[in-house]
């Protein structure tokens, strides 16, 4: 099956207002089609040129980059467009990408798409990963394994590693400490459980997360594995000693690598793309690293590069990022609110069907699974409390999402 997608679309000039049709990249596989992607790396894909007045401009499309040789999906907005309009354009784009992919094709990485602000910015990206490849070194890697962004996991030790598994990592009691894991609400308590079940720090338990991961990706379940590939961070973080560990859970293992001292391609779209204290700060915590000392400075040396080879605009996006950082270090921001229940009450007090509707615009996760899991354990709850009421309109505002659900996926 074809992962490349072009389609011939009507556009008009910005500069004479004539109409024309296009062949137009709007998918863009590496393997599939070397030409259109390296047109994309010379930040000349998909530029047109107006027939009555002779202007050349891109396209203004959305663009879908995939590489699995790389593990990186990118997706570049349309210039000129609200956020609203081209995240609806990146979701649709991204369903087409992955229903193109064999079930079995699918890897833990699609779920993990990255944002490009324009086509120039990922361009700069891909030649960079060209210069690192020609030089010997290795290529960034966007998503998975979670060791390009920690480190490789050390080695077990042979005699107290059987101390270890017994009986802590059969997989039944290995599958619940995970659970565990998962629901922990705090690093505290996912500390004390690795404290009582010490096998989740075995490479047997990052198999089984990495297996989960991949099952949750094949179901599209992305937030799941979204909440798996970031307990594998956490537990590669925790025993890389950037997270206290007790000593006696690391006797007899090897020392670690050194934490990096670069800020990879994957480190710079992730900072980017958040654009509030909230999610940098949640940046901080996928990438435990970028909270050492070394950040800074580090930062300040591709801002110098950037500014000499003249990217002006992505000297500056970094500059903001990196004082943002300095001041979270001594002022971080309070905990999120979760943002599932703050959709639910939105939708449970909406008083209108133009109120409803607006609602289900401002919050996309109502059309989630999980969603329907909330609202089917409301209206449980409110049943046994005897409230009918709310119980019942439970469950209709569960099957009017549902609907719309089926609705956009025909």
């Amino acid at each position: 099956m074809t992962i490349s997608l072009q389609e011939r679309l009507t556009i008009v000039c910005p500069k004479c207002g004539a109409p024309a049709e296009h062949d137009v990249w709007l998918i863009v596989d590496a393997a599939e089609q070397p030409e259109a992607a390296a047109a994309l790396a010379a930040a000349r894909l998909n530029l047109l040129g107006c027939e009555q007045c002779g202007h050349r401009f891109l396209a203004p499309a959305p663009l879908l980059y995939h590489d699995q040789a790389h593990r990186r999906v990118v997706f570049v907005p349309p210039p000129n467009t609200d956020e609203l309009t081209w995240r609806d354009m990146a979701y649709e784009l991204h369903a087409v990408l992955v229903g193109s992919i064999a079930l079995e094709q699918r890897q833990l990485y699609l779920s993990d798409m990255q944002i490009a602000q324009d086509q120039a910015g990922l361009a700069h990206m891909l030649q960079k990963s060209t210069r690192r490849t020609s030089s010997g070194s290795a290529p960034p890697r966007f998503g998975k394994p979670v060791s390009s962004v920690i480190g490789d996991l050390p080695p077990e030790p042979t005699q107290p590693a059987r101390a270890m598994r017994a009986p802590n990592d059969d997989p039944d009691h290995l599958l619940h400490a995970i659970q565990q894991l998962l629901d922990a609400d705090s690093p505290t308590a996912m500390q004390h459980i690795v404290e009582q079940v010490p096998a989740l720090l075995t490479q047997v338990a990052q198999d089984m997360l990495e297996q989960l991961a991949d099952v949750a990706v094949e179901q599209r379940e992305y937030a799941a594995a979204e909440a798996l590939h970031r307990a594998r961070i956490w537990l590669f973080a925790y025993q890389s000693g950037m997270t206290p560990l007790a000593p006696h859970l690391l006797a007899g293992s090897t020392p670690t690598a050194p934490a990096p001292v670069e800020v990879t391609a994957e480190h710079q779209h992730h900072l980017l793309a958040a654009h509030t204290p909230t999610e940098l700060w949640q940046v901080l915590h996928q990438f435990p690293e970028l909270q050492g000392d070394w950040v800074d400075a580090a930062l300040n040396d591709l801002i110098d590069q950037y500014a000499y080879e003249g990217n002006e605009r992505l000297a500056s996006q970094l500059e903001e990022r990196r004082s943002a950082l300095a001041q979270l270090r001594t002022d971080p921001p309070p905990p999120p609110t979760d943002p599932l229940q703050d959709a639910l009450e939105a939708l449970l007090t909406a008083p209108d069907e133009d109120s409803l509707a607006q609602v289900l615009i401002d919050y996309p996760d109502l059309l989630s699974d999980a969603a329907q899991v909330a609202l089917a354990n409301l209206a449980a709850e409110a049943q046994q409390s005897d409230d009918e009421d709310l119980a019942s309109y439970a469950r209709e505002c569960r099957a009017m999402l549902q609907q719309v659900r089926v609705g956009l996926q025909a």
